[in-house]
Order: structure tokens, then sequence, then C-alpha cells
């Protein structure tokens, strides 16, 4: 089984030998159960095991080094310094191991003296090669801190002699240490060995050495340079803006506002911070502030770029049709950045300027929304139902409607939906709205005891159109429907339809199931991953050392860099994957799998699904979830659809790790669990993820007994689980209850799970994972769907 390595490149920092346990010790020795979980990753694990221990036991010095390793490994650097401070056997046991561990603790804690002293006092014995490189490494950011630059070079430079591979990397670490010096001549020299690295850090190490000597022109000369050449790409706007602010420094107001504008016209995507120094510079003319506001927009800041096109409007005279364009802009720039009272205010203003037709209906569209985003729900819902009377076959009265039934349906109106869905099925027939409607109308009739009627509306969207989701969709629930009117033959046909087109989605499984098709059956192993390339297996060993070192910036560069590989065959693709999952580069593991299955022209296989449904973490899945009495295989399911198996992944909510934890319910829990030295970094942990993810989803099915609400409450929280269930739709049907979660996402995520969970006991089950779950309520009681379910 292939298992992901990120545990020990990102928490076990330790690349020192371990010489522990004594030779003595038996397979029941407690001390050899403790380092049995380190080498699995189960750090956590193994500080609970040591805690069993009685004090006299703990007072061992290789019970205490265990400690500190588990410590080290989940990140609790402060732990490692208390246990480690001051012992007497540092240098002697585990060929200095403790010395090592007490150096990167002090450096990680920022005691950069004390740290630089064990380091120098641990490499005066080190021998191995990669313990050495790893306290090199150490000394030099230790030494780099204290700001004694030149030793801090020589150190990269010797770390660089132990791990050839690591030499462009040190070597702009070693310019960017000598920079503060001013040795030009010596940042450039090495500058010049690193020329793979990223522009920006070779720019702004060789740009330090200028300003130590005081050369404010050369360093604006190096930055000017920067920017024109090709390899700036997406840094030129940035490269100019750091030389605008060493123009401001110089007092060179002129040229600064000819470079950022430079900045902000040839790059107004990338170009956020010119443009903010730019704004609050005297002397911008017009031209210039409509360049703010467009290099504001492009870069994600609606706001600011809202005010620079209002400072426009205040201060030129436009034609009254211009004037309307940008007051339009303005007030749809506000809403996209949430400020919705400004932009109801803004497009008020805009229709007393009494504009064309299709303007007004836009303006009233974004005002309708605004208000409701206010909070005043009723009167967004009216001026939705507005802006579709009052100006019907626009796309704005599309959008109301759309977004009208949208909100009934989700708040349970179910009957004002179904209206508003006929509407559009009625009025705008063409559409794609329309289609979308139609696949609501359908669910909405089957869930309300009307299969005939359902079939209409699904065979509508299922014979017209692209192949899209709603025609998947549309194939199985009018399966569904006839099978409820006994009409088995024609359901089984559709089933076998749904099912061929999309043979491991959501639908197509569960088309299977009900068809009696076992999708494995016919299922060919597949091509095999072609050997793996010995320079990508060297590549992801070095950004795997640089994690494990701390040089987090430089490895997550150098993988970026390797990211781009594109083999030509699928084999190649798929021996890809299987490395990066290995290294724990999960999510980019999967769009490989996905790459080769492009390149294999759709034609699914044991392989091509074993990466892009890979597993990883084994070890820590089963001992987790047979901790908490769950299923390893639906734990697995979850992770796939969390993080994809990647470690150190965050959500745009903010949710981290494997299992995709909150920061604040991580702290809940963590309290709950007894995980001490709790920080939300300890949430990319991968068994700290898992072992809070475990207890969280196991208390979770405790609750609502079966696995689509816990699902349901793992990615909407449980005060919406405990709404939805309330629905008709629960007691009905499980997959019509999918159907009717409000939440795209929700029911994207419940579908991916449910989907996943089914893919990962075929190709994972076995004996090693496999064991059975609920799937939800009774299929059985699913298939009658005008019966209540328990009846």
């Amino acid at each position: 089984m292939r298992r992901a390595r990120l545990y020990a490149a990102s928490f076990l920092i330790v690349a020192v030998p371990a010489v522990m346990v004594p030779n003595s010790a038996g397979p029941d020795d407690p001390l050899a159960a403790v380092e049995r979980a380190l080498n699995q990753g189960r750090h956590w694990h193994a500080t609970q095991l040591l805690r069993e221990l009685d004090r006299e036991a703990l007072k061992v010095p290789e019970a205490t080094l265990l400690a500190a390793r588990a410590d080290a490994g989940r990140g609790a650097w402060g732990a490692v310094v208390r246990r480690l401070a001051g012992v007497a056997w540092l240098d002697s046991l585990a060929r200095g191991e403790g010395r090592f561990l007490l150096a990167r603790g002090r450096l990680e804690l920022g005691q950069f003296g004390r740290a630089a002293t064990d380091f120098y006092a641990y490499l005066e014995y080190a021998v191995d090669r990669e313990p050495r490189a790893m306290a090199e490494v150490g000394l030099a950011r230790t030494l780099d801190a204290l700001g004694r630059g030149a030793e801090a070079a020589d150190a990269w430079g010797r770390a660089a002699d132990i791990v050839p591979g690591f030499a462009v990397w040190s070597a702009l670490r070693a310019a960017e240490s000598l920079a503060a010096s001013g040795d030009t001549a010596a940042v450039r020299q090495l500058l010049g060995a690193a020329e793979s690295t990223p522009l920006s850090r070779r720019t702004a190490a060789a740009v330090a050495a200028y300003l130590a000597t005081g050369d404010g022109r050369g360093a604006i000369r190096e930055l000017t340079r920067a920017a024109d050449s090709r390899a700036a790409g997406n840094d030129a706007a940035d490269l100019r803006a750091r030389a605008a602010e060493l123009l401001l420094a110089e007092g060179d107001t002129a040229a600064a506002r000819r470079t950022l504008r430079e900045a902000v016209r040839r790059q107004p995507r990338g170009s956020r911070k010119a443009a903010e120094i730019l704004a609050g510079l005297p002397g911008l003319s017009l031209d210039d502030r409509l360049d703010l506001a467009r290099s504001f927009e492009r870069s994600g800041a609606p706001r600011q770029a809202a005010g620079q096109y209002e400072i426009y409007l205040d201060s030129k005279p436009v034609s009254r049709s211009e004037r309307r364009r940008l007051q339009f802009e303005i007030g749809e720039l506000l809403f996209r950045a949430g400020a919705n009272y400004a932009a109801i205010r803004a497009l008020q203003t805009l229709l007393a300027q009494e504009p064309d037709r299709a303007t007004v209906s836009r303006a009233e569209y974004i005002i309708a929304r605004a208000t409701y985003r206010r909070g005043w729900r009723s009167e967004g819902r009216a001026q939705l139902r507005q802006v579709a009377d009052d100006h019907p076959g626009s796309a704005s009265a599309i959008r109301s409607l759309a977004l009208l039934a949208d909100l009934y349906e989700g708040s349970g109106d179910v009957a004002k939906a179904r209206a508003v869905y006929e509407e559009l099925v009625e009025g705008y027939s063409g559409t794609r709205t329309a289609r979308r409607a139609r696949y609501r109308l359908g669910i909405l009739t089957l869930m309300e005891g009307d299969p005939e009627q359902a079939i209409v509306y699904f065979d509508r969207v299922r014979r017209t159109g692209r192949r899209d989701k709603y025609h998947l969709g549309s194939t199985y629930w009018a399966a569904r429907a006839r099978e409820s009117l006994g009409d088995s033959s024609a359901a089984e046909h559709l089933f076998r339809r749904a099912h061929a087109r999309d043979p491991f989605g959501y639908y197509g499984l569960l088309a299977a199931e009900r068809a009696g098709i076992d999708p494995w059956a016919d299922l060919q192993p597949g091509p095999k991953p072609a050997p793996v390339e010995p320079e990508a297996r060297s590549t992801l060993e070095l950004v795997d050392f640089m994690q494990r070192a701390g040089l987090t910036e430089e490895a997550e560069a150098a993988f970026d860099q390797f990211a781009t590989t594109r083999p030509r065959r699928a084999e190649e693709m798929l021996a890809l994957a299987e490395l990066m999952l290995e290294y724990g580069h999960g999510q980019d593991a999967v769009r490989m799998g996905w790459n080769a299955h492009a390149r294999l022209r759709g034609r699914w296989s044991v392989s091509v699904l074993q990466a892009i449904y890979p597993l990883a973490y084994e070890e820590i899945l089963v001992a987790e979830s047979e901790s908490r009495g769950i299923d390893p295989v639906l734990l697995a399911a979850i992770a796939r659809q969390e993080s994809a198996f990647t470690p150190r992944v965050v959500s745009r909510a903010g949710a981290r790790g494997l299992l995709q934890i909150m920061p604040e319910t991580g702290r809940w829990w963590a309290g709950r669990l007894d995980i001490r030295d709790y920080s939300r970094d300890l949430l990319f942990h991968p068994e700290i993820s898992i072992h809070i993810g475990a207890a969280y989803f196991a208390d979770l099915l405790r609750r609502y007994g079966e696995l689509q609400l816990s699902l349901v409450a793992y990615n909407a929280g449980p005060t919406r689980a405990r709404r939805w269930k309330e629905r008709p739709a629960y007691a009905l049907d499980p997959e019509l209850f999918v159907e009717r979660i409000p939440f795209t996402e929700t029911r994207n995520y419940v579908r991916g799970v449910q989907r996943q969970l089914r893919i990962y006991r075929a190709l994972y089950g076995g004996a090693t994972l496999g064991r059975a779950v609920d799937f939800g309520p009774d299929p059985e009681a699913s298939r009658q769907v005008d019966r209540p379910r328990g009846d």
C-alpha cells in the first residue's frame, strides 16, 4: 500500500538515526510500542503511551528522548526544550539526537543564541550525512536570525556540500545572508548559481546588497531590469512597486509616479501593491484614476476600485451615458465588496438619472440582492419579484426568478418555489435556467408522490440540451420514478444508461446498485505506472528535505516548479501521481490521475481509479477509526473529499488539514481530548487532524444515528442538520433528501463522500479496511418514494 510521507516531511523534523530502545527490549516493551507509533507518524499516540508509564520509567533517558521526539513530531517545541534543557546525556545517546532536538526547539522558539551553541556542539561529532545537513541548515537559519551573515553563508554552503541538489537554494540563502554586508560582488556570484530559484527572491537579495552600500540607484536599476525581463511574469508589477518605493525614499516622486503608472497599465491584474502606492500620491490625473480603478477591480479590490471611479466622476464632466455606465460599475463593485448599503445608495443614484431599461433592470436586480444580504429577507424577495414583473424577458428577470426559487426552496417553502420554477419553465422555456427549473420541479413532484408528472419533467431534461449534470441526474430520477410505478423494464434501461454515462460517479454508482450491475466485474487492471524517473524522485526528496528543515517557502517553490511537469504517456502520469502522493501532495496527485484518465480517453481501470481516489495514512486511519468504532473506509472517503490527503491545505473558510477542521472546533476538541500545546498549525499534523476528525465524526454518528445527516452536520454544522432533518424529504427518501439540501456545497459534499465510500470499499476495503457501514436510511424503504420511512 502506498503511504504518504508528509507526516515525516512536515512534523517529524528529526532526521537523526534513532538508537534509543535497548536491544534487550522485547515486542511487549512499552518503549518499543512508543517507537513503533513514532515510525507510523503517530506522535500524539506515542505521547499518550508515554503518559501511561510510571514516573520512574519516564526518568529513563530513552523514554525522555522518545517523548521529545513525539513532541517534535507534532511541533510542540516548547515541550521539547522543557524536557531536554539541562540533561546530561544529550551528546551520548542516539548519536546526539537529543542535542539536535534541543537546538531545533530553541531555534523555533526564538532562543537563537542558545540554539547556535547547541547546533555547533552537535556538529562537532555528527557524522551521518542527512542529520548533519539538517543541523547545518538549522545553524544557518539561527545565524541569520542573529545577524551573523558571513557565518550563516558558510553554513548554507556546507549544507549544499552534503546535499548536492540543495545547491541552488543554498546559494540563494547564502546570498540573502551576505546581502546585509553590502558585498555586492559575492552576492552576485552566489545569485549566478541560483538562477532556477524565484526571480523575486534573487532580486530582493541583490537590492538588499545595493542598499547596504547606500547605492539606492543601483537597487532601482536592479528592480527595473528584473521587471523588464521575460522571467518576471506576474511579479513584474510588484518589482516596479518596490522600485517606486525606493524612488520615493530618494524624493523622486515624479519618477516613482511614472514607474507606478507603467505597472498598473502593463499588468492591471497583478498590480494591487503598485496601485495602492500610486493612489496615495499627489498630482494624479483623471486617466490615472481610471487606470487605478481598473487595476483595483482586476486585482480583487472592488471597494478601492469603486472609490477611484467615484473620484473620477466627481472631477470630470462626462457624457450622460458614460456617467450612467460608471455609476452602475460603482454600485456593482460595492456589492461585490459586501458594502450592501453603499451599493444600494449608489444604484439608487443611478436610477434617479433615468437610465435605459436594460440598466434599470440590472441595477434593480443588484439592489434586491443587496437588500436581502443586509438581512431584509422579505423586502429582498419582494424586490426580486418586482424585477421579474417589471422587466419580463430580460436576463435580470431570469436571474431574479432563479434566485427567488432557490430562496423559497432553501427556506422550505416548497409551494412558492414550485410556482416560481413553473414560471421559469413556461416563460423562459429554452434557457439553461429553465432546464434547471425542470429538474428541480421533477425532484419536488417526486417528493410529493406524483411520479407520473415527475417523469414528464425529467424526460424533457434528459432528451433535450447537452449532457450535463442535469442530464445525468434526470436520467437517474426518471428511472427511479418509473421504478416506483412498477415499470421495472423501463427503469432498468434508464439505470443502465445512467451507469454507462458515468460509471463511477454518484448517480452512476446508485444506478448500478438498483440495476444489479457490478461496476467492478469487467474493470481491467489498466496501465501500470512507469518506472519513476530518478530525477523526479530526487526533486521530491529535496522538497521533503527542505520541508523537514523548516524551509517551507523554498520547499513550496521547488514543488511548484516540479508540478509544472507534463508527462506525455498515461503510464508516466500514473507514476508521477503515486510519487506525489507518497510525498504528501495528494491534490496534485489526484489532478495527475485525472490527466491520465483524459489521456486514456476516459477509459476507467483499477490503476486510474487508484490514482484519482488514492489512499494514504492507512495505519493512522485504521487505528483512529477503530478507537472510535467507525469505519476506516468512511474516514478515508471523507479525507479524499476534504483534502485529497493533503495535510497542509487551508480552505477559503479557514478549515485546516486532512479532515478540514476549523481552528475553533479543533481547540474545543483538543481540550476534550486532552491535546496539550494546541495551536491551529497542529491541525496540519495528519495524526492530529484524523484524531480530532474521527472523534468529531463519531460523535455526530452517535448523535444522528445515520450517515447522511452526520455528513451534513460535519460540512454545514449541527444546527443546519437538525433544521433540515425536519423537512419532509428526510422522512421520505434518503436520496431525495440529498437533492433537497439547500446548500450546493453541502449537497455536493454528501454526494461526493457517498460516491467515494463505494469506490474506496471496492478498491481498498478488503481485509485491511473493509467493514460494513450505514449508507443512510434503509435503501429498501426508499424504493417506494411516496411511502414514509418506517411504514
